[in-house]
């Protein structure tokens, strides 16, 4: 409840009305987390950690944001070392996004790089494991980040390679899915 009305304020745009509700998510699922320890409550944690770095982001606070975003990233990546399952890679996959995005913000583009990379090697195994829509724009939208970074670094080749093979998935499913975002992604 405290997280739909944090994204509630989000959406208005009331930065401390939505930072006071997710920090009080964070402090109950934190301490769901120690006391339980369970997969769920460690995927909880690291989402309510997620929902308040994306706070500090939108404020351009990018220390607090990057040490929000590095917890959830340990919780996750310890997750999927535990458990291997798609859901736990992919919340792996979109942390070092995450993070990588601080990053790319800042300018630090080694550590942007490092991180899109990271994930781009989790999502194209998950792309070629099961082959999902999902799976498969979650591709798609590594390697447009990853692009980012070459493409900033001016390596224009490393960047049209990048772009090129997210536009071939794209097409796919945009002749796949015929659906709106499928469209929206292809164009």
């Amino acid at each position: 409840s405290l997280d739909k009305i944090g994204d509630v304020y989000r959406a208005q745009g009331d930065w401390t009305q939505a930072e006071a509700s997710y920090q009080s998510s964070l402090n109950i699922r934190e301490r769901l987390a120690e006391q339980l320890g369970t997969p769920e409550a460690l995927r909880d944690h690291s989402v309510s950690l997620d929902k308040i770095g994306d706070v500090y982001r939108a404020q351009g606070d990018w220390t607090q944001a990057e040490a929000s975003y590095q917890s959830s990233l340990n919780i996750r990546e310890r997750l999927a070392e535990q458990l291997g399952t798609p859901e736990a890679l992919r919340d792996h996959s979109v942390s070092l996004d995450k993070i990588g995005d601080v990053y790319r913000a800042q300018g630090d583009w080694t550590q942007a790089e490092a991180s899109y990379q990271s994930s781009l090697n989790i999502r194209e195994r998950l792309a070629e494991q099961l082959g999902t829509p999902e799976a498969l724009r979650d591709h798609s939208v590594s390697l447009d980040k990853i692009g980012d970074v070459y493409r900033a670094q001016g390596d224009w080749t490393q960047a049209e390679a990048s772009y090129q093979s997210s536009l071939n998935i794209r097409e796919r499913l945009a002749e796949q899915l015929g659906t709106p975002e499928a469209l929206r992604d292809h164009s």
